[in-house]
């Protein structure tokens, strides 16, 4: 398995990380999410603006995860936005990529980064809902240290486990 991280730095890049938040949300959330929530949701965290902002104003890094030479999902992390830990703000793998050690992959990547902007630790938020997203963490190594509701306007909230991961 070849895998590779490019980072997003075009807005062309940041135009394919909207779309394929979109197409990979609409796949994964329809089950726990309205249609609703979820647009609302990509336009206030995935649009081009959004994501845009977050790189040139919040200090995040996106990065595709390539495998074989094809774009088979992307994350976004920010040191440093919650404390003294690495914010794993996203992780999404196109379906048909789930179960190939993508997971896997990424996370020691994002370990990587980790290191390098030598922080102790990875925190991340994930829906309590997401039961797939939680056991593939918890296996990592991840454990829920709180958990956290968040008004994000419209009507909608976020029900969350916050989890961390320690590096050793």
């Amino acid at each position: 398995m070849k895998t590779s991280f490019p980072s997003v730095t075009s807005n062309t890049q940041i135009n394919e990380i909207s779309r394929m938040a979109s197409e990979i949300w609409r796949e994964a959330y329809s089950a726990t999410h309205s249609q609703e929530q979820i647009e609302y949701m990509l336009n206030l965290f995935l649009s081009p603006e959004s994501i845009s902002e977050q790189i040139d104003k919040e200090g995040f890094m996106y990065c595709f995860i390539e495998y074989n030479g094809t774009t088979a999902g992307f994350f976004g992390v920010c040191p440093r936005k919650e404390g003294n830990t690495l914010l794993l703000s996203k992780l999404y793998l196109f379906k048909e990529f789930r179960g190939q050690g993508l997971f896997e992959a990424s996370m020691e990547e994002i370990r990587q980064i980790t290191i390098r902007e030598k922080l102790p630790a990875i925190r991340l938020h994930v829906n309590k809902q997401n039961t797939r997203a939680i056991n593939a963490y918890k296996k990592y190594g991840f454990a829920v240290v709180e958990i956290k509701a968040f008004d994000i306007g419209h009507g909608y909230f976020m029900d969350d486990y916050v989890m961390e991961y320690a590096l050793k």
